[in-house]
């Protein structure tokens, strides 16, 4: 739910079972709930069932992370599951074509800005950050993107008719991060026995909300 467009998914280890696309004239906080449970009733006896939860934690919607956040440590504590949030930038990768090697995720952060990461891809590693989540301005994202990297997330949805023609883009069926990326995310991360704390688990905003920014003055 970091997005407008949220999705919840059920896997089985690593294979999907089945992804439900929150409806876009709901707001997340009216439709998340009956979403998840109508999926896992579709699938499952029982809520217990669950092993692992697996969310977005930032960075993304203020409200949307403050859900996925809550939702998933109530749950995880209610079915003493394990939990195991991931960076939504890394999800934006994840989802991009083998054969893509540089990469710039972008997410919206208003205010004519963007949160940004860089990635490379190695061959036994998998995606490497190499310029961890900043926030920049939209006249410099192209300025402080090398040509050769992809450029993909939902970022680009506001600014994908002013890019130049040579820009590259992924193409925009994997702008938004999907649930059933964060799945297979945490279940790399259940493999090597590595979980989030269920009690010091919390949002990453990156940025303080327009309000806290106001206080501060």
């Amino acid at each position: 739910s970091s997005t407008p467009r949220g999705t919840v998914a059920l896997l089985a280890d690593d294979q999907l079972v089945e992804q439900r696309e929150l409806p876009a004239g709901q707001r997340t906080a009216q439709s998340f709930a009956p979403a998840l449970e109508q999926v896992l009733a579709r699938h499952l006896s029982s809520p217990n069932e669950i092993d692992l939860v697996a969310l977005t934690s930032g960075p993304g919607s203020f409200t949307g992370l403050r859900i996925a956040v809550t939702a998933a440590k109530a749950f995880a504590f209610a079915t003493h599951a394990r939990i195991v949030a991931v960076n939504t930038l890394d999800v934006l990768v994840h989802q991009l074509p083998q054969d893509m090697d540089l990469a710039c995720a972008v997410m919206d952060a208003q205010r004519q800005q963007f949160f940004a990461a860089h990635y490379q891809r190695q061959n036994n590693a998998g995606w490497v950050v190499t310029k961890a989540c900043h926030i920049v301005d939209q006249q410099r994202l192209l300025a402080d993107t090398p040509p050769e990297m992809i450029l993909t997330g939902p970022g680009l949805q506001k600014v994908r008719g002013d890019l130049p023609v040579q820009t590259s883009l992924s193409l925009p069926a994997v702008w938004a991060p999907q649930a059933t990326s964060v799945g297979r995310m945490a279940w790399q991360r259940h493999l090597e026995q590595d979980y989030d704390d269920l009690w010091s688990l919390k949002p990453e905003y990156f940025r303080p909300s327009y309000a806290e920014e106001k206080r501060a003055k």
